[in-house]
């Protein structure tokens, strides 16, 4: 009669701890969301998409990451393949009107190349319904950089939100030349 007893617990148990073993393994799958700055890396490179942008829409994209920035919250994926973050409004302040794009479709809004010491990077800035919504970096960036060395090798805005309204889709590069400077003018806070 003991010997019944003790197997229904070990069993018990044994269900317990893989339970456990399974949860914890979800755990560290999900992500974490993080409020705040964005690295100065990030800031560097969102300074010079606003760059490539006309004015109003710069304005607008210096709104967004403010607004990402101080009321919104982001996570980050990393992966063999690429890094990146991704944007996420929170539900009892969303991104005001004003600030959004005339753009509704899910796009890549602008590649800029990049090296960093001896390695060539690509940062690709998405973007849906009218806002940024993150960014991919491949092949992913170690996690101690020294970002006063990096070299912008090439920028691209590969859709303009209003010509794309239009049903035209754009590509535009941008000589390395006249991206000089750029990353001192975007205005958001953060570095």
């Amino acid at each position: 009669m003991g010997l019944l007893f003790l197997i229904p617990l070990i069993l018990g148990l044994i269900v317990l701890f893989c339970g456990l073993a399974l949860y914890e393994s979800m755990r560290n799958t999900l992500p974490t969301f993080h409020r705040g700055t964005f690295r100065k890396s990030e800031m560097r490179l969102l300074r010079i998409l606003g760059g490539l942008l006309e004015s109003e829409m710069a304005n607008k994209l210096d709104a967004q990451v403010r607004y990402f920035m101080n009321h919104g919250k982001y996570w980050r994926f990393e992966g063999e393949e690429s890094n990146g973050v991704e944007l996420c409004e929170e539900r009892d302040m969303p991104l005001a009107e004003d600030t959004l794009y005339d753009f509704p479709e899910d796009c890549a809004l602008a590649e800029i190349r990049f090296q960093l010491k001896h390695d060539e990077h690509t940062i690709t800035f998405q973007a849906t319904h009218g806002r940024l919504w993150g960014w991919r970096v491949s092949p992913p960036l170690p996690g101690s950089t020294k970002w006063s060395k990096i070299h912008i090798k090439e920028a691209r805005l590969l859709e303009h939100p209003e010509l794309a309204l239009r049903g035209a889709r754009t590509t535009t590069d941008f000589p390395v030349e006249t991206l000089e400077g750029l990353a001192t003018s975007f205005t958001g806070r953060g570095s």
